[in-house]
């Protein structure tokens, strides 16, 4: 499957950058700023090529585990519950390694809370802190306490003066040298002034290449388990929608490439629940109508964060559409039966049926006749498409 693997990181940090403002208060780009300024730092520090950019694709996930520890880690300049810090960073340092980087840069994100000192969760100084875990460090501290989308020259002081009175303490000699190699006033204007999207286009080469389908696995495993992660409800939920997508896709004959871009789609057919709150998403009661409103942004943030992936047009539809119904009452856009292909429709069965069937900690999950029964009455309702259920009852049955 063909795919820009840069641009899909970069969509997809936004997710994550939800989620950690959401708890954490961070910027939205916080991801992307941490990013840029450790190519800057990277390519100062004589890094080049394939490892540069897998450096800048690593730095944009560093926070990747940031949900399974939000309520233990105490935020701030100084950290202090160290214990849960390093589990951050180790579930973090795991779980990028499922993504299909090509050169090694293991430990970057393991150690990227460790200070110069060895004052950080795992004791390590800076001399026994890989270069790519101090850049990100640098990076990740300098956006947390700053707010780089508009800098003045008094702001730009005071993130020097910053970077180097923790000379020595939070960060290494050779990494406040760097700093002031790769960022002078001017190059943090040119950042303000075009955006972190424009100067990562700029900087960072596109890695457009065919990914095997181990190497698919790989991504959609990475961000569905973090999706899954954010709410309890939904547990499983996206690689069973991804299974059954690919069930599907083989029941109609479809080539491996258009099965590939099927299964992609399931997998991150809810990538937009990471922007909703969680007391939204985890509400044992029935929703509010402002609450259910917010509860079906998500469709639309799925939208919003797959079209930003050159050459994912298709995959977008099939998955941020998976809510529309038949008669217009669906969303996020109240598309009708003629302007619903035949994916969209299969996609839509697939996750009513993976809903239905899962087990959640408020229910269990309904048989494969009683769903196939409900889905049967809703087609009669002119929701979905009877013939997708009958083909989803011999498929699942």
């Amino acid at each position: 499957m063909y795919l820009d693997f840069t641009d899909t990181l970069y969509a997809l940090s936004f997710a994550l950058d939800a989620v950690e403002k959401e708890y954490n208060g961070v910027l939205q780009g916080h991801g992307k700023r941490v990013a840029w300024m450790s190519e800057c730092l990277g390519r100062k520090a004589g890094i080049g090529g394939v490892e540069l950019i897998d450096l800048t694709g690593v730095a944009v996930l560093h926070d990747n585990s940031i949900i399974e520890f939000l309520d233990e880690i105490e935020w701030g300049h100084i950290y202090k519950n160290l214990d849960s810090l390093g589990g951050h960073c180790k579930r973090g340092e795991e779980r990028i390694r499922l993504l299909p980087f090509k050169t090694d840069l293991t430990d970057a994100i393991l150690y990227h809370h460790e200070n110069a000192n060895g004052e950080g969760p795992f004791g390590k100084t800076v001399k026994e802190t890989p270069l790519s875990a101090q850049i990100i460090h640098m990076a990740d501290s300098i956006d947390t306490c700053f707010d780089l989308t508009a800098i003045t020259k008094n702001d730009y002081k005071k993130i020097s003066e910053f970077v180097h009175k923790e000379e020595g303490e939070m960060f290494g000699s050779d990494m406040v040298s760097l700093f002031d190699e790769a960022f002078s006033y001017e190059e943090i204007e040119r950042f303000c002034e075009k955006g972190v999207d424009r100067c990562l286009k700029e900087d960072v080469p596109t890695v457009f290449a065919d990914f095997s389908r181990e190497e698919i696995n790989g991504i959609t495993g990475f961000f569905s388990e973090i999706i899954d992660f954010k709410s309890s409800f939904t547990k499983v939920h996206s690689i069973g929608v991804a299974k059954r997508a690919e069930m599907m896709a083989a029941f109609y004959g479809w080539d491996k490439d258009k099965t590939d871009r099927f299964y992609f789609a399931g997998a991150l057919h809810d990538i937009g629940k990471m922007v909703v709150k969680n007391d939204i998403l985890e509400k044992p009661d029935k929703l509010t109508d402002f609450e259910f409103v917010e509860m079906k942004n998500h469709a639309a943030a799925t939208y919003r964060i797959l079209h930003q992936i050159e050459g994912m047009e298709d995959i977008t539809e099939w998955a941020a559409n998976h809510h529309e119904k038949l008669d217009g009452m669906g969303y996020p856009r109240g598309l009708r039966a003629e302007e619903l292909p035949f994916e969209d429709r299969v996609m839509a069965i697939v996750d009513i049926y993976q809903a239905l069937t899962e087990n959640r900690p408020y229910k269990a999950g309904l048989s494969h006749e009683k769903t196939i029964s409900m889905m049967r009455d809703m087609a009669g309702f002119g929701k979905i498409d009877g013939k997708r259920v009958e083909d989803a009852n011999t498929v699942f049955g």
